[in-house]
């Protein structure tokens, strides 16, 4: 049974008779995007935690995170909407953000919805501008590099 507007999660799970997995890590909606990497992470099977909290201090997360590996994927939505990713305040914090991950060893992987589409886009030249993977491109970017790091070990 799907999820009706204006249905809560309440009324939900009564009419369901099962439960409805919150998000403990995130106050934030999940973009249908972060479910579609989500789901082609798992279906690779590639082993990671959403909302990773990562800082020893800072309450900063990653959307999806291989603590084992300190590879890390983060999404950045509304980039074409004029969404936080793009504007001053917040793409500075992001900054400091990836920065500091940087600082403690992580690899950061950052993907825009530009990257989750199947689609080629060529110029009147007949030139190829963009070429998006999908969300299975993610997971072959992840497994190439574990591969590597896993080759050349950073000390």
């Amino acid at each position: 049974m799907t999820k009706f507007k204006g249905w809560t999660v309440k009324s939900t799970e009564k009419v369901t008779g099962s439960k409805i997995a919150k998000s403990k890590t995130s106050k934030k909606k999940n973009d249908h995007r972060e479910n579609a990497i989500h789901a082609a992470l798992n279906q690779a099977n590639i082993k990671h935690e959403r909302g990773y909290i990562f800082h020893p201090t800072r309450k900063w997360k990653f959307d999806f995170a291989l603590p084992e590996y300190k590879i890390a994927v983060e999404y950045e939505g509304g980039t074409y909407s004029v969404g936080g990713h793009t504007r001053g305040a917040h793409y500075w914090s992001d900054c400091i953000k990836y920065r500091e991950a940087a600082l403690l060893g992580w690899v950061v992987l950052r993907y825009v919805c530009n990257d989750l589409d199947k689609k080629v886009q060529k110029t009147k030249k007949g030139k190829v501008t963009f070429a998006g993977t999908g969300v299975e491109g993610i997971a072959k970017d992840i497994l190439q590099l574990i591969n590597l790091l896993q080759q050349n070990p950073i000390k």
